[in-house]
C-alpha cells in the first residue's frame, strides 16, 4: 500500500492495473466521487425597483448577482479546493444558461483534475424592505426647514433636497416625500439617522438653529417606534448678507456651526461672532443693497462719487483698498450713509 491510500494493484470497476486510490484507479476514482454538485437550476430573486438581490432572508446590492448565486450554489466535498470559472450565456432577460468550468484539487488523495457542469439561473422579481417601505410612503422622520423672520431662498431649498437624497443614497435609504408648505419644506426621511445627519449638516453649514422632536408611531418586538420631527431653523440672513455692526457693514461670508465669519465691507478685517448675537442686528439683504456709484474724484486722501440716489457729490476718506483711477466703485446705501464696498 502505498502513500495517500494508493497502491500498485489493478482497479476492482474497470481492471486496469497501476496505481489505485481506494481501490480504483485514477478516472473511476474521480468518476465515482462526488467532489462537487451544483443544481441544474438556481433561482435568484431581484428587487423590482432597486435591482437589490435577496440573500437568505436579507437584501443585498450585488453588482454581479447571476455569478454570485452560481457560486453560492456550488457545494465542495470535504478536503476538496476548486477554483471555479464560469461563462454565463443569457437565453432571455429572466433565464441564463451558466457554463461552470471546474479545476478541482482532492488534498487527501492529491488528485487534481478539470470537470465542467451546467445550469440555469432563473431570475425573479420581487420588492426589498426598502423600496416596500419608500412606496408605502415609510417614513422614521420629518427635517423641517424653515427661517427666522424671512423666507427661504430657492438655494437654501434645492440644498437641503440635494442634501437629503444624497444622505438617503449613501445610506441606501429614501427621502420618501418632499413637501413645500407655508414657511418652509418638510422632507420626509426613510431612516431616523438620516434625517438626523441632514438637520445636523445644514445647520452647520448655514449657522442654524435645531430642535427635535418624537412621537410614538407603534411597537415591533416588544420596543417602541417613534416619528421624529427635527426642525431646522435658519438665522434672519444667510450667506452674503449684510449686517450693521460697530457703525460699519460687514458681510456673512461663511458659518462654522454656531458662529458667523464676517468681514466688514470697506477694509475687508474680519471676524467671528457667535450667530445668536448677530440676530440681534439690522440685517441688510444683499439682493438690491450692493449699488454701483460714479468715481468724481480721487485725489489725496478724499474721494468724491455721485450717490447712486440723488446724484449729488459725496466726499468720503479714501479706503485704503481703494485703487487709483477707478471709474465706478461698489456701494452700500443704509440709513443715510454711504459705505463703500471694497470685497
Amino acid at each position: 500500500m502505498g502513500r495517500n491510500g494508493r497502491s500498485a494493484m489493478f482497479c476492482v470497476v474497470c481492471g486496469a492495473e497501476g496505481e489505485t486510490y481506494d481501490g480504483l484507479c485514477k478516472e473511476c476514482y474521480i468518476k465515482r466521487g462526488k467532489f462537487v454538485d451544483l443544481p441544474d437550476n438556481v433561482d435568484i430573486v431581484l428587487c423590482a425597483h432597486c435591482g437589490a438581490m435577496l440573500v437568505g432572508n436579507h437584501w443585498e446590492r450585488e453588482d454581479d448577482p447571476v455569478t454570485r448565486a452560481v457560486e453560492s450554489a456550488i457545494t465542495v466535498g470535504k478536503g476538496v479546493e476548486l477554483n471555479p470559472e464560469l461563462h454565463v450565456e443569457e437565453e432571455d432577460e429572466r433565464n441564463f444558461r451558466v457554463s461552470v468550468g471546474l479545476h478541482i484539487h482532492v488534498k487527501e488523495k492529491d488528485i487534481e483534475f478539470f470537470d465542467t457542469k451546467e445550469t440555469r439561473v432563473r431570475k425573479k422579481q420581487g420588492t426589498c424592505l426598502e423600496c416596500s417601505r419608500e412606496r408605502g410612503f415609510y417614513y422614521e422622520a420629518i427635517v423641517q426647514l424653515r427661517a427666522r423672520h424671512r423666507k427661504l431662498t430657492e438655494d437654501e431649498i434645492d440644498e437641503a433636497e440635494a442634501s437629503a437624497k444624497k444622505m438617503a443614497a449613501d445610506s441606501g435609504s429614501f427621502v420618501s416625500k418632499i413637501e413645500e408648505v407655508k414657511g418652509g419644506v418638510d422632507i420626509y426621511m426613510g431612516k431616523m439617522r438620516d434625517g438626523k445627519a441632514v438637520a445636523v449638516s445644514l445647520a452647520a453649514r448655514n449657522g442654524a438653529s435645531t430642535d427635535e422632536t418624537r412621537t410614538l408611531a407603534g411597537r415591533k418586538d416588544g420596543k417602541d417606534l417613534y416619528r421624529w420631527t427635527l426642525l431646522v431653523r435658519m438665522p434672519p440672513f444667510k450667506r452674503g448678507d449684510l449686517v450693521f455692526f460697530e457703525d460699519k457693514i460687514w458681510e456673512v461670508r461663511s458659518f462654522a456651526k454656531s458662529r458667523a465669519n464676517i468681514e466688514e465691507i470697506t477694509s475687508g478685517t474680519r471676524m467671528s461672532m457667535p450667530v445668536d448675537e448677530l440676530e440681534d442686528l439690522p440685517t441688510i439683504v444683499r439682493e438690491g443693497a450692493v449699488r454701483e456709484a460714479v468715481v468724481v474724484s480721487d485725489h489725496g486722501k478724499e474721494l468724491q462719487i455721485m450717490h447712486p440716489d440723488t446724484f449729488s457729490t459725496v466726499e468720503l476718506s479714501m479706503p485704503k483698498a481703494y485703487k487709483k483711477g477707478q471709474k465706478e466703485i461698489k456701494v452700500v446705501v443704509y440709513d443715510g450713509e454711504i459705505y463703500p464696498y471694497l470685497l
